[in-house]
């Protein structure tokens, strides 16, 4: 099904199964939602950072905020975005992987 040919209409990130992996939604036009789950047997770790706004100063939902994670040394850096598809929405979670390490620097 994944190299069907199809139209689409929709894409959104999203941890559905809680499992610390950012699955996939896929929608169609006409035809059913998809749910690809991403499954890693490898044991590494992942953060996954959900940030909030005080809705005063700042936006409620983080849009726009940028998130440095550092990990063995080596600095990656994130966007929390309000959207990133046609006619769908991502969670707004950061996630980045650590690997093996216990906790980012």
């Amino acid at each position: 099904d994944l190299f069907a040919p199809l139209v689409g209409r929709g894409l959104a990130v999203t941890d559905f199964d809680g499992d610390g992996v950012p699955d996939v939604v896929l929608t169609a036009n006409g035809g059913p939602a998809r749910l690809l789950r991403c499954v890693d047997p490898t044991g590494r770790r992942r953060l996954r950072l959900e940030l909030v706004g005080n809705g005063t100063t700042t936006n409620r939902d983080a849009a726009g905020a940028e998130v440095a994670v550092t990990v063995g040394g080596v600095e990656r850096r994130f966007y929390v975005t309000a959207s990133r598809g046609y006619l769908s929405s991502s969670e707004r979670v950061v996630t980045a992987g650590l690997d093996r390490a216990d906790r980012a620097e």
